[in-house]
């Protein structure tokens, strides 16, 4: 009877341990998903600006049929409805191939976060063999915190510029300062191409803002998942969502900030990650594989 009693308390204290890392592995699960989320979000907004980069401005109807017309009539070629539009807009074909180059390498970011987050998707029914899981995913993480990270350093270093945006309207102040027409005209039309520009440059200040911001806010997620990860065997599932309540709330107050504090943000979650030699090696090693096509080019 003794044995039988000592056996039920040992199974008793082995399913109670079970239930804790299994609460625990569910907390870091939800923490890896936000991170994801975080992470998406900001790449959303690289595929925004790759696409204010490449565009071209705004046709009115009038000039869409001037082309329209004139490339109809000189082209031999078939007609054909993706023809058409390119008729209709000779820079679409440019834009076009630019922009599914672009979508192929943000299908490849998204994918990354989307298999970081599903490592711990089944974490919580792999109690006995979560620790494993974890340890693996430290690198992993490290990576994808500082490629977030420098996303961001790297709007704020290198603010946008929707380049033809800024050709169109640099031709057109080129034509209104040449035009023979009287003074007062002049002066009205110049002041109508300054509100132009005034807006595109705000245009292009907002979403290096809104970058810098998302980005920013998924790095400290992501270094507050690395640390937890790091130290998963010494935690327990109230540690995890009291150290990850913290850095949620860090994150939300990153919002509104001006460019120099987020970048501040950004360069402080990568030193926090270089100051530790691990983690410095894995960042400088996933740094070195990014720029090793551009050094064979």
């Amino acid at each position: 009877m003794r044995s039988k009693a000592v056996q039920r308390i040992l199974v008793g204290c082995a399913l109670l341990a079970l239930a804790a890392c299994s609460q625990k592995a569910e907390t870091l699960k939800l923490a890896a998903s936000q991170f994801e989320t975080e992470s998406r979000a900001t790449i959303v907004l690289l595929e925004e600006l790759r696409v204010a980069e490449i565009a071209p401005p705004a046709k009115s109807e009038s000039a869409e049929t001037a082309d329209f017309i004139k490339n109809a009539l000189e082209s031999t070629r078939d007609a054909t409805p993706d023809r058409i539009a390119l008729w209709m807009n000779p820079d679409a074909g440019e834009t076009v191939k630019a922009s599914e180059e672009w979508a192929a390498t943000l299908t490849r970011l998204n994918t990354q976060y989307r298999a970081f987050a599903n490592t711990f998707a089944s974490l919580e029914q792999a109690s006995f063999t979560a620790r494993d899981i974890v340890k693996k995913a430290e690198p992993v993480a490290v990576r994808l915190v500082g490629q977030i990270a420098n996303f961001g350093k790297a709007v704020t270093d290198n603010p946008p510029e929707f380049l033809k945006q800024r050709t169109a309207l640099s031709a057109q102040l080129k034509t209104l300062r040449a035009a023979q027409t009287n003074a007062a005209d002049k002066r009205a039309k110049l002041s109508g191409w300054l509100d132009k520009w005034r807006a595109l440059m705000q245009a292009e200040t907002d979403l290096q803002r809104r970058i810098a911001e998302q980005s920013a806010k998924a790095a400290s997620v992501g270094l507050a998942v690395v640390k937890q990860i790091r130290a998963y065997d010494q935690l327990s599932a109230s540690d995890i969502a009291d150290a990850m309540g913290i850095a949620f709330s860090a994150a939300g107050a990153l919002t509104g900030r001006d460019v120099s504090a987020l970048q501040n943000k950004a360069n402080d979650v990568l030193g926090d990650i270089q100051s530790d030699p691990v983690w410095n090696s894995i960042l400088q090693q996933s740094l070195e594989e990014v720029n090793q096509p551009k050094a064979k080019e």
